[in-house]
């Protein structure tokens, strides 16, 4: 207010100042008048409308008292000279107007082109910045607070649920109604506290929200702002999971080559102590029980470690992406038939009931691998069911693929592990502790089936235990999987 009442001084002051300069030099009424514009002009164009307006007014009654006949008075006594008064006002009111339009716009250009500038130096900061979330968030705040000179600057990251802060720091119900904002999205604004707050949003997906306090910026910078922290946020992160991404990489390649070289190294020893304990067993006669007992368990516990062996180096393999397949063309149920001959030792006289559809269609595949399939379901179904419970195996036709299915009964597995069943070095919780083995059977068992393009799946209900299913598909279909998978293939 007191800027605008000195403002109002100065007009009256140049508006008398100029009537008693021109009241003694004998100018006509046009020239006066002209001068008096001028004055309104000027005004307009330095302070605005208001300020005009009054400018305009009292021009007009030093006018008509100094200039217009009868001179002192504010009658007038010539009928034209109203005319011309009130042509004056009205000029010098329209005059204002349009001056102070194209002031505003003057203004208001010279702030969009400000905005455009410091956007664009925001814009190289924001994208020649690297680092990590949490550094680019802290980045994003502080370099908008530098180019926009504002109070205070808070950005809060809805990933990290976490806030960034340049200068003045926010009140503790405003970082709530920055975590409201990023939550709900939209706008808020707070005019007592020259605060507004700003969603963070990239395609749709919330990033999270802004707070600036201090000078305010046009609604188009403020979302052009926003846009730039969402984009930075988002570059950041995907920064961020390509590194892990890469980290991880290294890592199972770590792994996997640390496997496979483990794995070798003990299968050399093995196969010596498997021959040298054979070859004990095979004089049995020289043998006391006890002895025969104990070099047994060290046989069947040689024959368990290389499983565990040949497990890690085919896990390492199909980690290595090295899994080859060796196709040839394999009757299913009398490979399933050669598995359970194999495994007789391992079955201790359970019952075996084999189910196989008539005329059942060659597949082709690794007989190898295929093989390791089969004895990794048997071998699963003999660990997670009582022993002495049968078990069944059933071999049909399903959807133009082959399909065995191997039964225990067994506990069951809660329906929320299902999905984990085949998952790498999983084990189910109830069994965690008292079941053998690594985890990795089925997990390997499911890559060899996808590589030969069938899928595994499993059935269960707790206390009724499970049913293991594969598929393969037969020869012609193996040809649309394969083609599928190359379409470059001829």
């Amino acid at each position: 207010m007191l800027s605008l009442f000195l403002r109002l001084v100065a007009v009256l002051v140049a508006i008398g100042a100029l009537t008693v300069a021109l009241s003694h030099s004998g100018l006509n009424h046009t020239t006066v008048a002209l001068s008096f514009l001028l004055v309104v002009l000027f005004t307009a164009a330095a302070w605005g409308l208001r300020e005009s307006v009054v400018a305009s007014l009292v021009a007009m009654i030093c006018f008509n008292v100094f200039f217009m006949a009868p001179v002192g008075t504010v009658t007038i006594a010539d009928p034209q000279n109203w005319l011309a008064l009130f042509v004056f006002l009205v000029t010098s009111l329209v005059a204002s107007k349009l001056s102070d339009t194209a002031r505003k716009r003057a203004v208001e250009s010279e702030k969009r082109r400000s905005e455009t500038e410091r956007l664009y130096s925001l814009s190289r900061m924001i994208l020649m910045s690297a680092g990590d979330l949490t550094q680019t968030a802290g980045d994003v705040a502080f370099r908008i607070r530098q180019v926009f000179d504002f109070q205070g600057v808070t950005l809060f990251e809805s990933g990290l649920n976490r806030y960034f802060s340049a200068g003045e720091d926010l009140p503790s119900t405003s970082r709530e109604a920055l975590a409201d904002v990023a939550r709900r999205g939209g706008l808020v604004r707070d005019s007592e506290m020259s605060l507004v707050i700003v969603a963070l949003s990239l395609g749709g997906k919330p990033a999270g929200s802004l707070a600036l306090s201090g000078s305010l910026v046009s609604d188009g910078a403020l979302q052009a702002t926003a846009n730039l922290a969402a984009l930075a946020l988002e570059r950041a992160r995907n920064q961020d999971f390509a590194a892990r991404a890469e980290l991880s990489r290294q890592t199972q390649e770590f792994k996997s080559t640390l496997l496979d070289a483990v794995a070798h190294e003990l299968k050399t020893p093995l196969t010596s102590i498997k021959a040298a304990v054979s070859s004990v067993l095979s004089h049995h006669q020289s043998l006391t029980p006890a002895e025969t007992e104990l070099l047994t368990i060290v046989d069947e516990e040689t024959d368990h470690l290389t499983r565990i062996v040949r497990e890690a180096i085919h896990m390492a393999k199909i980690e290595a992406g090295k899994l080859q397949l060796n196709r040839k063309r394999i009757a299913l149920d009398a490979l399933v038939r050669t598995t359970i001959e194999d495994m007789n030792s391992r079955l201790e006289g359970r019952r075996v009931e084999i189910q196989s559809a008539d005329s059942l269609p060659e597949v082709s595949g690794d007989e190898h691998l295929l093989l390791l399939v089969i004895r990794q379901y048997l071998d699963n179904a003999l660990k997670f069911s009582p022993a002495g419970s049968p078990l069944r195996l059933r071999l049909r036709t399903a959807i133009g693929q082959a399909e065995l299915m191997v039964e225990d009964r067994g506990s069951g597995i809660p329906e929320a592990e299902l999905p984990l069943v085949f998952d790498r070095y999983y084990r189910g919780r109830s069994v965690e502790e008292s079941a053998e083995g690594t985890g990795m059977g089925l997990s390997i068992a499911r890559e060899i089936i996808s590589a030969h393009g069938g899928k595994v799946r499993v059935e269960s209900e707790p206390g009724s235990g499970s049913r293991f299913y594969f598929t393969l598909p037969f020869e012609e279909q193996r040809h649309e999987f394969e083609q599928s998978e190359d379409p470059d293939r001829g």
